[in-house]
């Protein structure tokens, strides 16, 4: 009876010793944090004019929503974490960055987007002369325009054609190309510097300036205005 008793305590100090805790379990977790919010504006750059209808996500995903006639949104019961904020809008470039939402509180995200002008432009400048560029991935990729010259006290007049294809980046809606040229207008041989600015009044309209200082076999500074459209 002694020895079966003895077996009997032996088997619940056993199973005793296998159900109690173990000090390298892990811990409860504690309860979940409590939800945030991300709130913002969206603009369009350059011109600072609200958004309409914009898209806005995020990755993590959580829930995408559309801005208003003021380019608000607010993104409602979202975790806290740090998540890509990405907007975007037919017109624009799409546009993303960084963001913290914090337990319980309202984040903050404002984003302006790069309206989108690639394609072909063409117009005229101020003495009726022919300009037309090309816009691919939101820079200058081709450039042509000319300007009549007529130099007064000599014999030099004529239209300067220039071409200048090197990518010039838009700086939110504007741009400025300059270089130099050489002109040869028998008999003499004409220095030319040039500056071209322009800016993106609408994703279908610009208009701008230009400039040139001539040296050489003439000299003196010539300007000039410009409007173009989408085409």
């Amino acid at each position: 009876m002694q020895k079966l008793l003895f077996v009997i305590l032996a088997l619940f100090v056993f199973f005793s010793a296998c159900n109690s805790p173990s000090s390298t379990d892990n811990p409860t977790p504690p309860p979940g944090s409590a939800a945030g919010s991300i709130t913002g504006i969206i603009t369009e750059m350059g011109s600072n004019s609200a958004v309409s209808g914009a898209s806005v996500s995020t990755l993590p995903a959580t829930t995408t929503v559309t801005t208003n006639a003021q380019g608000a949104y607010t993104i409602s019961s979202v975790s806290p974490g740090s998540y890509t904020l990405t907007a975007t809008a037919d017109g624009y470039i799409e546009h993303s960055r960084s963001i913290t939402v914090t337990s319980g509180q309202t984040t903050t995200a404002d984003l302006k987007l790069q309206p989108n002008y690639s394609g072909s432009w063409s117009g005229t400048t101020s003495q009726d002369e022919s300009i037309s560029f090309t816009v691919v991935d939101n820079g200058i990729s081709q450039l042509m325009f000319g300007y009549r010259v007529k130099v007064p006290g000599t014999k030099i007049t004529g239209a300067i054609n220039l071409t200048y294809s090197e990518p010039v980046s838009i700086n939110g809606n504007t741009f400025t190309i300059g270089g130099s040229a050489t002109i040869s207008y028998y008999p003499t041989i004409i220095e030319m510097l040039f500056s071209f600015d322009g800016t993106f009044s609408s994703r279908t309209a610009a208009k701008g300036t230009m400039k040139f200082t001539l040296s050489g076999g003439a000299s003196g500074d010539i300007s000039g205005t410009w409007t173009a459209n989408k085409t």
